[in-house]
């Protein structure tokens, strides 16, 4: 056991190729997928991808039965059902909102996301550069079913910092409130690179600069385990 666990341990960043091993992607089919090595930079573009594609069929839906809705209140008014109906306009709106952030981001030339070994930057919130080690904690954010599929990872900062806060991108709506100078949110869905594999670096490279890692959901994503804080040296007079 003890071996197995030390195989699917990443390794950290190579000082010459800057190659970071994280686990490959499982599927429905196939669980004991291989790790995969990825260099550095990694460059990630949002894209318009069936996920989007249900999100827009799903915030149509919502609008059209609203639609149903409201016309009935003007005959029926009801305390209930009128604040159901705002409820279903707000979270129809709201997604029909974050898809057209996903449009602009996706029409943009340079890519959303840039990772590499000093770093990331995240164009949808500006260009200034966050590096690792001004990252103190690193949190992910499950969306679906039962935290089915990475959303977004979240990070608290050892400093202030200055990003663009548009609350309505997809992968960041249920988190409207957290507007602070020391924390960032990072959403990872709708780009052309897994979103298993940048949240994993994200994390990777975040613990190995001295981020405490703070998600708890690890029987859902067992390979958050892997990606841990690697374990305090043991003092000198330590036996």
């Amino acid at each position: 056991m003890s071996g197995s666990n030390q195989a699917r341990t990443p390794n950290q960043p190579e000082k010459a190729d800057h190659i970071v091993k994280l686990p490959g992607e499982p599927t429905p089919w196939k669980t004991n997928v291989p790790f995969v090595d990825v260099k550095l930079p990694v460059t990630a573009h949002s894209r318009f991808d069936r996920r989007a594609w249900i999100v827009l069929l799903f915030s149509a839906t919502i609008l059209t039965i609203d639609a149903k809705i409201s016309t009935d209140l003007s005959a029926h008014s009801h305390r209930a059902a009128v604040v159901i109906t705002i409820l279903l306009w707000l979270c129809g709106v709201r997604g029909l909102i974050g898809l057209v952030a996903l449009l602009r981001d996706s029409a943009k030339l340079l890519p959303t996301l840039t990772i590499d070994p000093d770093g990331f930057v995240d164009r949808r919130a500006g260009e200034e550069k966050i590096s690792w080690s001004d990252i103190s904690t690193v949190d992910v954010s499950f969306g679906g079913a039962y935290g089915g599929f990475y959303e977004s990872v979240h990070l608290g900062m050892r400093r202030t910092i200055s990003v663009k806060r548009c609350p309505f991108r997809l992968g960041a709506l249920p988190y409207l409130w957290r507007r602070s100078e020391l924390t960032m949110i990072v959403p990872v869905l709708h780009m052309d690179i897994p979103a298993q594999r940048l949240v994993l670096l994200i994390v990777a490279l975040a613990s190995t600069n001295g981020a405490l890692h703070k998600t708890r959901r690890h029987l859902l994503h067992p390979e958050l385990i892997e990606v841990s804080n690697p374990p305090s040296k043991p003092s000198a007079g330590h036996s």
